[in-house]
């Protein structure tokens, strides 16, 4: 195989977990659709090699839950879509003629909203923004009821996906399917996704999937965490309260690069290792006094 599915994680810290592991071909089918770091051409690319190279009975193995009855021949027809939206976006054929527009969606309020009449030109302007992500929504206008295509871009202003809004049996039947990850998060790791903080409270791992999950799909792809909300009026000063994080865009934390607001959550992660005792934990906590607790422990001065 040309291509690491490593390559593809976004995660820094599900790369090392993966490392040296083998993983069952639909499951890197899977991670591989739902990357977001490497560009659109790069990802078909790579399911393209996968699909030539494994068999129908190959892309059984592993636990995940697409609702095709056979991954290879969805894992084709992903391919034939996703090639054709591509195509569709890159025909020349109507430049000039002012039947298709692309309009930037960005946070920065002075690129939100820009009209091209090509591509490329809302791309290089795209490229303003430095380290965003964002979308350009292309319509056309010589068809009845056509469906706009959203083109995403990474930050580096690849284009890493594109869909139209309808729903999609290609889509959901890939990019959309569960994969069970072989990640190696405990139980009391302080997690970051984004500007959110947490602690991971539950782990669990299945060889087979179990009924409960025979629905599943990308979203449950999640870290069951903990996070803390600071609130004065609360009787015990804040709240804990569960998150679902989603692995692909988890990384690991160190206690010492928690914001100051979130130095709570070393409290919670020593209490799920075992390491402060659940009485010392509930007394302080109920009494809104955590902030001792951590004095005691010599987790703040």
């Amino acid at each position: 195989m040309k291509t690491s599915v490593l390559d593809f994680i976004d995660s820094k810290t599900l790369r090392q977990h993966l490392s040296g592991q083998t993983l069952a071909p639909a499951v890197e089918c899977i991670l591989i659709a739902q990357s977001r770091s490497r560009s659109f051409n790069d990802k078909l690319a790579a399911l393209q090699e996968r699909y030539e190279h494994y068999s129908t009975e190959d892309f059984k193995r592993g636990a995940y839950n697409s609702f095709a009855e056979d991954f290879k021949w969805a894992l084709k027809e992903y391919i034939e879509f996703k090639q054709g939206l591509l195509e569709n976006i890159n025909d020349a054929s109507f430049y000039g003629e002012h039947y298709r527009v692309f309009t930037i969606e960005a946070d920065d309020y002075e690129i939100n909203g820009t009209i091209c009449f090509e591509l490329n030109r809302a791309i290089a302007i795209a490229k303003m923004l430095e380290g965003e992500d964002c979308k350009i929504i292309m319509r056309e206008f010589n068809y009845v009821d056509t469906e706009p295509f959203t083109i995403e871009l990474n930050s580096h202003k690849e284009i890493i996906d594109i869909f139209i809004s309808k729903y999609v049996d290609a889509e959901y039947n890939v990019q959309n399917a569960y994969a069970e990850i072989p990640h190696k998060y405990e139980i009391g790791d302080i997690v970051k996704s984004g500007d959110n903080y947490a602690v991971v409270a539950d782990v669990k791992h299945y060889k087979v999937l179990p009924d409960y999950m025979k629905h599943s799909d990308d979203t449950d792809m999640c870290l069951y965490c903990l996070g803390y909300y600071k609130d004065q009026l609360h009787s015990c000063k804040g709240a804990f309260g569960h998150l679902h994080f989603l692995i692909l865009k988890t990384e690991l934390c160190p206690e010492e690069e928690l914001p100051e607001s979130k130095k709570e959550l070393i409290v919670l992660s020593r209490l799920l290792k075992g390491e402060i005792r659940i009485a010392d934990f509930l007394e302080m906590y109920s009494n809104g006094d955590i902030d001792s607790l951590m004095k005691i422990k010599g987790l703040i001065k």
